[in-house]
């Protein structure tokens, strides 16, 4: 077996635990045989955030693995598997990872980033609130770091509870997350009722940032943007407890600039302009087109809706490579 798969499979926190007793010398040595340098789970580092984010300081200037955090390209944001339910754990979660961190001299290479969410449990149409939320807080924050604005590549993908994303003995302690910062009531306020009620869900209004600037929230470097949820018989429901629908109207300042997009088991009643309770991601009226998207990767349920592909097609007029994903893959 090589070195590369051997260390290929090992949990995130285990692997940095054996990082830490090893010299400069070996650990560059191991660097260059394992990925795992190069995709970094922050849940994982951050498993004690209360009151031990050393796991991070350890890759800042001058810690013990600030040798080998520029080979480290994409960080993943877990908060699926953190016990974290519903938007308003998930922005206070966000916000007590980044703060009081220096994610530019830790990483200073990073050129993509995954978010991992699990959608609210006892309401999964709250996934349209959740793209707000989301939007807000988890960019936001990224936002304020150096290295976002040459990020290439976004990934969100829902975890759902039951499919293995929730661990029912882990609970997100909030109340005391909330006491981190003074800041932090005011920022989980901005995202709360008024904020919904002031801008409708199909309205371009409710995905600005702070400054009333929509196109803030995605860097303009952005190439790559995946909006991923489990393909699951409930998602032909017309219901739509899947992640995406906001961020993709969110990312329309910058759908120019986008050469590879990934949608996969948003309900397809959202992606198309079908009579629905909300406004869905192609409408006429705004005609959106990615029209440097080279590669497409479509996942809807192809039997029930397969007379809307030509319109999805239509949107990525000089797609190269199309990955039509239906309930049995590609």
């Amino acid at each position: 077996m090589s070195a590369q798969s051997a260390f290929g499979s090992i949990p995130s926190e285990l692997f940095i635990a054996i990082v830490s007793y090893l010299s400069v010398k070996d650990i560059g040595s191991l660097s260059l045989a394992s990925k795992s340098f190069r995709r970094l789970t922050i849940v994982q580092l951050f498993r004690n955030i209360k009151l031990n984010p050393e796991s991070i300081l350890a890759f800042q200037s001058g810690g013990s693995l600030s040798n080998i955090g520029s080979r480290v390209e994409q960080l993943v944001l877990d908060t699926a598997n953190s016990g974290v339910r519903g938007p308003n754990d998930i922005c206070t979660f966000t916000r007590s990872c980044i703060e009081n961190t220096n994610l530019d001299a830790a990483f200073p290479n990073v050129k993509g980033i995954k978010l991992v969410f699990s959608p609210e449990m006892s309401s999964p149409s709250g996934s349209f609130l959740m793209d707000q939320r989301i939007l807000r807080s988890t960019l936001l924050g990224f936002s304020k770091f150096s290295f976002y604005e040459k990020l290439r590549s976004l990934v969100f993908k829902v975890d759902t509870f039951g499919g293995g994303a929730l661990d029912s003995k882990v609970r997100f302690d909030a109340k005391n997350y909330y006491r981190l910062s003074p800041e932090n009531w005011g920022f989980v306020g901005t995202l709360g009722r008024e904020f919904d009620d002031a801008y409708g869900y199909d309205s371009l209004g409710a995905w600005r940032d702070i400054d009333g600037n929509a196109a803030k929230l995605f860097p303009t470097s952005l190439k790559e943007l995946g909006l991923v949820t489990p393909l699951r018989p409930r998602y032909h429901n017309f219901i739509a407890d899947a992640i995406g629908p906001g961020i993709l109207r969110a990312v329309i300042p910058i759908s120019k600039n986008l050469e590879k997009l990934e949608v996969l088991a948003i309900p397809p009643f959202i992606l198309f302009a079908l009579a629905a309770p909300v406004a869905p991601i192609f409408p006429e009226d705004e005609n959106v087109v990615y029209e440097n998207v080279r590669e497409f990767r479509l996942g809807i349920d192809t039997e029930r809706h397969h007379e809307r592909l030509e319109e999805a097609v239509r949107r990525v007029p000089n797609v190269e490579k199309f990955d039509l994903v239906g309930d049995g893959g590609v």
